[in-house]
C-alpha cells in the first residue's frame, strides 16, 4: 500500500519539480542576439536605435526572466517614427522585434517648420537616418489640412500623380497649385 502511495506521488510531484527546475532555468538564461525585422523598406529607424530602445546598454547581459515583453512593446509604439511593433522571444535566446514605420505621403513646409504628412493624417517628424521621396507640401497646411491630406492621399494612390507631382502649393483661398517633374 505505501509503495502505491510513493509511486503516485512521484508519478504527480516528479513532472511537477522537473517543471519547476526548467522554467526557474529558463528565465536566467541570457538574450543571446536581439533580431530587427522590419516591415517595410525604409529605415526611419535604425536597428541600432532600437536596440538601444530595448535596451540601454544592449552589450550587457539580460536575463530572459526579466524581460517584460508588454513594456519593451509599449517603449516601441512611443517611438514617433514607429507605427505598430511587436516584440517575443524565442526558445534559443534570440529577442525579435518587428516593427511597422510610420509611412509618410508629404513633406510639408510651413510657419511651424518642416515635417512629414504620415498615411493617419498626422504629423512626422523627419528622419535623420533617412530621407522619404514624397511630394512636398507648401502653403496654408495648417487651415487646410484635411482636404491636403485627402489629396496628398489621392496623389499617393495613383502611380502617374506620385511620380510626377513634386511639390503642391496651398494657396490662402484654399486652392491648390501642382509643380510636376519635367521630362
Amino acid at each position: 500500500m505505501i509503495k502505491k502511495i510513493l509511486k503516485i506521488l512521484v508519478i504527480i510531484f516528479l513532472p511537477f519539480c522537473i517543471q519547476i527546475f526548467a522554467s526557474g532555468r529558463n528565465k536566467m538564461r541570457v538574450v543571446k542576439e536581439v533580431v530587427v525585422d522590419h516591415q517595410d523598406e525604409n529605415m526611419y529607424v535604425t536597428d541600432e536605435a532600437i536596440r538601444r530602445t530595448i535596451f540601454k546598454d544592449p552589450q550587457a547581459q539580460h536575463p530572459m526572466g526579466l524581460l517584460r515583453l508588454n513594456e519593451i512593446e509599449k517603449l516601441l509604439d512611443n517611438n514617433v517614427m514607429i507605427e505598430k511593433s511587436e516584440v517575443f522571444c524565442t526558445i534559443d535566446g534570440t529577442l525579435n522585434a518587428k516593427i511597422k514605420q510610420r509611412e509618410p505621403i508629404a513633406r510639408v513646409y510651413d510657419g511651424a517648420g518642416v515635417y512629414y504628412m504620415d498615411t493617419q493624417g498626422k504629423k512626422m517628424p523627419l528622419s535623420s537616418s533617412y530621407s522619404a521621396r514624397v511630394p512636398v507640401l507648401r502653403g496654408n497646411t495648417e487651415q487646410y489640412w484635411q482636404a491636403s491630406y485627402a489629396l496628398m492621399q489621392f496623389i499617393q494612390n495613383d502611380q502617374w500623380m506620385a511620380e510626377n507631382i513634386t511639390e503642391v502649393l496651398v494657396k490662402p483661398n484654399g486652392e491648390y497649385d501642382f509643380l510636376m517633374r519635367v521630362p
